[in-house]
């Protein structure tokens, strides 16, 4: 593990949200394979077919401004490399997050290599990848689960990386010290693919592993697969726009010994629910204006899968159901909110509450 304590950015600023280009994520827009094909007329098989040399990496390819710049500010992995495009290197004299990259690498010694356009692609799979990657050891998630936090996030069965890192952006922003989710219902590795026969058990085939195991083949976009992360994957930091290089996730062994660890420490568990599902729990949903939060009042924020919601275990020992309500006077079929939306609504609401006097 390799640590910098100095040079510390201040990643989650106005310009990251704001929508700014280095800002956006692979989950905001479209995959970029999607849009180089449509203006080279190739299909995606031939832009991942063609043969563009790549360098070995020793870990796995951390890409993205914020990302990179968060991981070498935190120092929770092994550094082998840093690869950075011209024109992005170019921007040092006027980007300080670039700059602040670049000094990173030199203080430790790593290699700067640059590489071209269509490196980048190849390597990141045509993510979003701002002409910057990091070769780097993966990030794990913690198996400790710590009591002692004020509030923590627990997901339950949300599935999409994009998801899972707009919710750890959101938590790290609003002060959130902890997520949480059990083994078997977290997030997949990528939402068009997971690593490989050995690996997967429904049998689908990775895209490039960085790591060089198996082939890289696609796979389709709604084929179903039950893998579930040993880590953090670059895709879900470039989702969280960096947040989880330096956030606690801890993955437990089941929602049941989850809830008894915090329950026991008087954490109030806070599930999300529309009216209907929640009545056939007997219980009822409040609205977010009626959650009272005091100062040092522990909370675990619950957030389910966009389809199904939170599942009938977990919502059945939550002690409060709570539910958001649409403002639009319209009859549309828009009747619900993203989760990550959802967290961050939550979220700022309970730390809004906790600096209220007298709280």
């Amino acid at each position: 593990m390799t640590t910098l304590p100095i040079l510390r950015p201040t990643t989650l600023s106005r310009r990251t949200l704001s929508g700014t280009v280095d800002g956006s994520t692979a989950s905001d827009r479209p995959n970029l394979i999607y849009r180089k094909a449509k203006i080279t007329g190739k299909s995606l098989e031939e832009l991942r077919s063609l043969n563009v040399p790549v360098p070995k990496f020793r870990g796995e390819a951390v890409f993205g401004v914020y990302p990179v710049l968060e991981a070498l500010a935190t120092g929770a992995r092994d550094f082998f490399g840093l690869y950075v495009k011209d024109t992005v290197r170019a921007r040092s004299s006027h980007d300080e997050r670039i700059s602040k990259i670049l000094e990173h690498a030199r203080m430790l010694g790593l290699p700067v290599r640059r590489l071209t356009h269509s490196q980048f692609d190849k390597i990141t799979d045509f993510q979003l990848h701002n002409g910057i990657c990091l070769d780097a050891s993966p990030l794990r998630f913690s198996y400790h689960l710590s009591d002692m936090q004020l509030t923590t996030v627990y997901l339950d069965n949300v599935l999409d990386p994009g998801n899972f890192g707009a919710i750890a952006r959101s938590a790290l922003f609003f002060g959130c010290e902890q997520i949480a989710y059990a083994e078997g219902r977290g997030c997949q590795e990528n939402p068009i693919a997971c690593f490989g026969e050995d690996s997967c058990p429904s049998g689908a085939v990775a895209l490039r592993d960085f790591l060089g195991r198996g082939k890289a083949t696609a796979i389709d976009a709604h084929s179903e697969c039950s893998c579930r992360p040993s880590r953090i994957t670059p895709a879900m930091s470039k989702a969280s726009c960096g947040a989880l290089e330096c956030s606690r996730v801890v993955r437990v062994p089941s929602f049941l010994s989850f809830h008894k660890t915090l329950k026991s420490a008087g954490a109030v568990f806070v599930g999300t629910s529309d009216a209907v599902s929640a009545r056939k729990f007997g219980k009822p949903t409040i609205e977010l204006n009626e959650l009272e939060v005091q100062s040092g009042q522990k909370l675990v924020v619950v957030l389910g899968d966009e389809g199904l919601g939170v599942s009938d275990e977990v919502m059945n020992n939550c002690d409060i159901l709570l539910s958001i309500s649409s403002s639009c006077a319209k009859q549309t079929s828009v009747n619900s909110l993203n989760v990550s939306v959802v967290a961050g609504i939550l979220l700022h609401h309970i730390a809004a509450a906790r600096k209220q006097p007298g709280k």
